[in-house]
């Protein structure tokens, strides 16, 4: 991508796409919050945590 971009375009395209990537993530985690605090709470039959469990999928969010 240097070669086409040349080394300033190259990095206002790295930063370009990081800030895409982050603001989706903050999206993702803002629709998913919702549905994750409801979980918080909950427990399976057999005991399992789903705090954890909605602690990993926001982690993964």
């Amino acid at each position: 991508m240097t070669r086409l971009l040349g080394e300033e375009g190259a990095g206002v395209l790295d930063r370009t796409r990081a800030d895409i990537l982050a603001r989706a993530g903050a999206a993702v985690r803002g629709a998913a919050a919702p549905y994750l605090d409801a979980l918080a709470g909950l427990h399976t039959i057999d005991g399992t945590c789903l705090r954890e469990l909605a602690t990993e999928l926001g982690d993964l969010a």
